[in-house]
């Protein structure tokens, strides 16, 4: 996928150690991501954001909620990838937005979205499903369930 610019990994579950590696490798004209897995990361853990520093420079967008992002992390994002505009980092508990941070935060990105309370996407398709029937989830028009109708049931 050498062309693609834009990519979108939502509602996903574990992904392997290095994915980002491998997606920079593949779409190196990628220019916005999106990472909302379902479930939150449990522990601090700057891989990905490691490795989406290391690789991924040309980012303009990014959206990376609920892991294990710590300052250090997001400080390797932010000197690594110069032309990010905006930055969605919901639900990252192990960030610390701290005066420093915050202000380096506002001088390099136009759009900064933070905040360690829920978030809407925060849930599983395991919650959802025992929270609601088939046919409800079907009408939740909020999210991008149109997969749900490939399952064979």
């Amino acid at each position: 996928m050498p062309l693609l610019e834009e990519l979108d990994i939502s509602h996903c579950g574990f992904i392997e150690s290095g994915f980002f590696d491998y997606i920079s490798q593949s779409c190196p004209l990628l220019k916005s991501l999106k990472f909302s897995p379902c479930f939150k990361a449990k522990d601090k853990d700057d891989n990905d954001a490691f490795a989406i520093a290391k690789t991924m420079r040309e980012l303009r967008h990014l959206t990376n909620v609920k892991n294990g992002l710590s300052n250090d992390g997001l400080l390797a994002i932010l000197d690594r990838c110069p032309l990010l505009e905006s930055l969605d980092v919901r639900g990252c508990l192990y960030l610390d937005m701290n005066e420093s941070l915050k202000k380096r935060c506002d001088e390099q990105i136009k759009e900064l979205v933070f905040s360690t309370e829920f978030i809407d996407q925060d849930f599983s398709f395991v919650d959802y499903m025992n929270a609601f029937s088939l046919e409800n989830i079907r009408d939740l028009a909020v999210y991008d369930f149109s997969w749900i109708n490939e399952i064979p049931y």
